[in-house]
């Protein structure tokens, strides 16, 4: 209805999935902001950008932290497991703005290299008013 377009991207696991919409007017984000939301309340991976589009997918190879018991010929060992898994990696270029929705929707995380949203003000503008705003203090090296 909103005329959003859509780009799905394969996980590497069978039930695993990307979803990139493109939005292009302030109307179509409001429309699509309640997926947004649910989607990171549901422990899903939220992000979005302004104005840019600053993702891609890249294949990406991983390790376990902990090691699991893998037993072979009756011989029980600690390994740990490695997989490649394709992984959104966000490439912030100058003036780039990246939103996360955060664990169980209880919170919005902002990334911005951004001049304007260097004063928690001016990102209170753009956020709705029931929305109170918490400087975290982290600061870019």
């Amino acid at each position: 209805m909103q005329n959003i377009e859509f780009n799905y991207i394969k996980g590497s696991r069978k039930d695993t999935f990307f979803v990139k919409a493109i939005i292009r007017s302030p109307q179509q984000f409001k429309e699509y902001y309640p997926y947004l939301h649910g989607n990171g309340s549901m422990l899903n991976l939220s992000l979005w950008a302004l104005k840019q589009d600053v993702f891609r997918f890249e294949e990406r190879e991983y390790e376990s932290p902990y090691p699991v018991k893998r037993t072979k010929k009756n011989r029980t060992r600690l390994v740990k497991l490695k997989w490649v898994a394709n992984t959104p990696i966000v490439t912030f270029t100058e003036n780039s703005t990246v939103f996360w929705v955060g664990h169980d929707g209880d919170y919005i995380t902002a990334f911005s290299n951004n001049e304007y949203f260097s004063k928690i003000e001016c990102l209170q503008e753009i956020i709705p008013e029931k929305v109170e705003l918490v400087d975290g203090g982290y600061e870019w090296e």
